[in-house]
């Protein structure tokens, strides 16, 4: 008997700059035989439905054989972080009235994450990654753990993709800061 090991999607974002020439496509085709290559908002995109153990060493496999191909680099990790109350409902698989009376506090336990910004006066968005925290501790049980695992880790990745990033614009000192701060190994 065969167990078949989960499967996990996610959709790997290139730096701005990246062209989708038909042999950059071929070349991520050829490394990656189980990616989709397309674009969206002028935004180079690579999705994932990986089978692995986890979540992270699903993601983490896939980045590392991406940014084996000459050229790529991956600058976030879609299904994005911050998120309005119909994302949300979509994640948890609810109704958007259930999850804005549960932001509300008007139903539920209580204490759902406040806002993490706001775009206008009336939409607001939230961290994927604390709503399925609580979401987990409060609703979810052990069910939920993988979601608010998954999540977590997302957003962490996304955060040192970040730094990656932004490493290479500041100077030498602002890296050393930051260098004190979250690692060495995490923005070299």
């Amino acid at each position: 008997m065969t167990s078949e090991r989960p499967r996990h999607n996610f959709t790997f974002v290139l730096g701005p700059e990246q062209l989708l020439t038909q042999e950059l496509i071929e070349s991520i085709l050829e490394a990656c035989d189980d990616a989709l290559v397309g674009s969206r908002d002028r935004l180079a995109l690579v999705e994932f439905d990986r089978e692995g153990p986890t979540f992270a060493q699903a993601v983490v496999g896939a980045l590392r054989q991406l940014e084996s191909v000459e050229g790529v680099r991956v600058v976030r990790v879609e299904p994005d972080e911050l998120v309005g109350l119909t994302a949300i409902a979509a994640r948890l698989g609810r109704s958007v009235e259930s999850v804005r009376l549960l932001a509300a506090g008007k139903r539920g336990p209580g204490g759902f994450p406040a806002p993490a910004a706001r775009v206008d006066a009336k939409t607001r968005l939230w961290e994927w990654s604390a709503v399925a925290r609580w979401w987990h501790d409060e609703l979810g049980g052990d069910a939920a753990r993988p979601l608010a695992e998954s999540a977590d880790f997302l957003a962490s990745l996304n955060d040192a993709l970040d730094l990656r990033a932004r490493a290479g614009r500041l100077s030498e000192g602002e890296r050393q800061t930051l260098a004190a701060i979250v690692g060495e190994a995490a923005i070299l």
